[in-house]
């Protein structure tokens, strides 16, 4: 029994980091409003799923999937590559995945391209003929529950994967059972019946199961091994007595016989290898190889100077994420882990890509020197535009990420899965307990509530790689332009959020924000910083009561964060960091220091720059939110062919909702 149990982890360790897949049924594929062609769908689950060495489960707590490669260099495909017609070249790109941590589900947003190949799929999606979705993934890790153990509400034994990562997405023919398995659709063989049968049935097998009979034998004359023994099935040494197996281990070896046989086929399409009758049969693994190379040598040769190149998956992917880091190391961007087979790529011009892709996707070299004619074949029809918008991508979320803005620091992020107004409603507090003398019975208490709504709105810009810059090499091009544009799309929600302090929007309940019906803004004390300033804005904020309507109570709010011009930034910092009072001829202690943050913004400067505020930090009492669609704060970059230019076009794409919540963790101070 030891044995077998290192053999199962064995096998089970060599599945680790090789590419599963798992087949389901499309539940629900959503069009996106106003987005020709862009579908959401929900592509990974919970859902339990027998292996051949027992249960998996794929666990969707945060951090737990891995989407970013999916997002990036993934693939959206049909029949993940195997059917004929379609072959390897994706159905259109993959927009967004994200984890629905409610649902705890993974889901994607796709689009399909404009090519007669991917709106015939799409035509099989919208009448509802097509039903199945399956996607490729790995593990990187996972944790074994034990026999009789739960974990998640998972009952052992079971393995959870904690570390797994989603690497392509495809639409199938056959929406198989989720619990067949692993790797395995309606369409392949069921393992587990074809071991039972021959356990059953064949008379070699059969006998091996029989209890040994206690014979007197002579003592055995040791045996030379033979030079030859390409076709025995098992592992054990020539003269070992083979009826010394256990039945467990007879049945350990057939499983191990059949899952082999089995991934031979499936990495064969083309062949049409019938895994089954090779495992009825009794066939070895070798004879089985032997097959695939003597069908292989029948098959249709290629022609001299036009190589068939057949690459896996795998290699697609490697080749798309090598040929992106090289060419943004060319472009001049950081590449930390560059992936494999970049330093054999970071030399190739644009139009040296071009070829490389023709190749990859027409099985032939590209015959000619027209260079316009190869930009023209590979925008439309290869991994091309894919490669160069990661490129694009990258140069965008780098800039994203170093735009100088403040708004994330002291504003709340919030998350709306549609365009539809949202309501934050918020209830009142509760008042103080009644006391209740004996004998008497206890009131219901009345809560009052508000509410305000926000809502998403889309901003996004387009521009366009010509087919004159890809010619000429003009990484500049495809990356200046997204630079600037991901800073813009950072600062576009810079100046939303600081237009609600300036603007002074009314609020639902009719007043504006800040008003002397709000009680927070500043009558009497109109200065720049200064200790009287932050007294009487400590004071009226720590006063603001609860939402009750009779017997309201204060609410002590503190201010976290004071927010100003630039021009007045230092003035505060004295107040907030020095350890004496400033404004005292002795060496009195300063009572603000370490009480706020300071955050300053050039957007005030230019609108007013005396005024100040202070805000409080979210939880208790909310401020100003900045939600996002799906909680997804950086923009999407989208691509396709161009039309009106001859090259790939290029839309940036962000959806944001800006609204302030509740004006009792805001103060203002016009400063003059």
């Amino acid at each position: 029994m030891a044995k077998i149990a290192d053999q199962t982890k064995k096998r089970r360790e060599q599945e680790r980091q090789v590419k599963q897949y798992r087949y389901l049924e499309l539940l629900e594929m959503r069009a996106i409003d106003g987005e020709d062609g862009v579908y959401e769908f929900s592509f990974s689950s919970e859902t339990p799923v027998q292996r051949w060495w027992g249960t998996e489960i794929l666990g969707h707590d945060p951090g737990e999937p891995k989407l970013e490669r999916l997002k990036t260099v993934g693939s959206f495909l049909f029949a993940h590559g195997r059917d004929p017609n379609y072959g390897r070249v994706p159905l259109g790109p993959i927009n967004d995945a994200w984890l629905d941590s409610s649902a705890r589900m993974c889901r994607v947003k796709v689009k399909f391209d404009a090519d007669d190949n991917a709106q015939l799929i799409k035509s099989k999606v919208d009448s509802g003929s097509l039903k199945g979705v399956s996607f490729g993934y790995k593990i990187n890790a996972y944790t074994v529950i034990e026999a009789g153990k739960t974990n998640r509400g998972f009952i052992g034994p079971c393995e959870i994967a904690t570390d797994w990562e989603a690497l392509e997405v495809s639409l199938e023919p056959v929406a198989a059972d989720p619990n067949v398995g692993v790797g395995r659709s309606e369409e392949e063989p069921d393992i587990t019946s074809i071991v039972t049968d021959i356990l059953k049935n064949d008379e070699g097998v059969r006998s091996l199961l029989q209890p040994p009979v206690a014979v007197a034998l002579p003592e055995p004359t040791p045996v030379e091994p033979a030079s030859n023994q390409n076709n025995t099935r098992s592992d054990q040494p020539v003269g070992e007595n083979n009826n010394t197996h256990t039945p467990e281990e007879i049945r350990a070896q057939e499983t191990q016989r059949t899952l082999d046989i089995t991934e031979i086929c499936r990495n064969f399409p083309e062949l049409k290898l019938d895994a089954a009758e090779f495992i009825r049969s009794g066939a070895t693994v070798a004879d089985v190889n032997q097959e695939v190379v003597q069908r292989m040598a029948k098959g249709p040769r290629a022609p001299i100077h036009t190589p068939t190149v057949e690459v896996g998956q795998d290699e697609v992917d490697k080749f798309r994420s090598a040929a992106s880091d090289a060419m943004s190391f060319r472009a001049g961007l950081q590449v930390e882990a560059p992936a494999a087979g970049f330093t054999e790529l970071r030399g190739m011009t644009m139009i040296d890509l071009a070829r490389e892709c023709y190749q990859r996707t027409h099985g032939k070299a590209f015959r000619g020197y027209d260079r316009k004619e190869l930009v023209r074949s590979v925008i439309s029809s290869s991994d091309f535009p894919n490669i160069l918008s990661n490129v694009a991508n990258k140069s965008l979320m780098t800039a994203y990420q170093a735009a100088p803005t403040t708004y994330q620091i002291w504003t709340k992020r919030g998350n709306l899965s549609d365009y539809k107004p949202a309501l934050r409603v918020q209830v009142s507090e509760a008042p103080l307990l009644r006391k209740v003398t004996k004998g008497n019975a206890y009131k219901y208490v009345a809560m009052s509530d508000s509410g305000e709504q926000i809502k998403l709105e889309k901003y996004g810009e387009l521009f366009s790689l010509t087919r004159e810059d890809i010619i000429n090499d003009d990484l500049q091009a495809l990356t200046d332009i997204p630079t600037k544009f991901g800073a813009a799309a950072r600062l576009t929600i810079n100046y939303s959020v600081y237009s609600i302090l300036t603007s002074n929007p009314k609020m639902a309940n009719g007043n504006q924000l800040f008003s002397t019906t709000h009680t927070n803004i500043e009558t009497a004390t109109k200065t720049g910083p200064s200790k009287d300033s932050f007294t009487a804005a400590f004071t009226a904020m720590a006063k603001q009561k609860g939402l009750q309507k009779k017997d309201a109570v204060p609410l002590n709010i503190t201010p976290a964060f004071w927010i100003g011009p630039v021009a007045l930034r230092f003035d505060a910092m004295q107040l907030v960091k020095s350890a004496v009072d400033v404004g005292a001829n002795n060496a009195a202690t300063n009572v603000f220091q370490n009480l706020l943050t300071v955050v300053s913004d050039a957007q005030l400067d230019a609108v007013d720059p005396d005024a100040y505020y202070f805000a409080t930090a979210p939880g208790f009492i909310d401020t100003i939110e900045v939600a996002f669609l799906n909680g997804v704060d950086t923009p999407y970059i989208e691509t396709q062919p161009g039309f009106e230019v001859d090259g790939i076009t290029y839309k940036v794409r962000s959806e944001f909702g800006v609204k302030a919540l509740d004006y009792r963790g805001l103060y203002k101070n016009p400063g003059k």
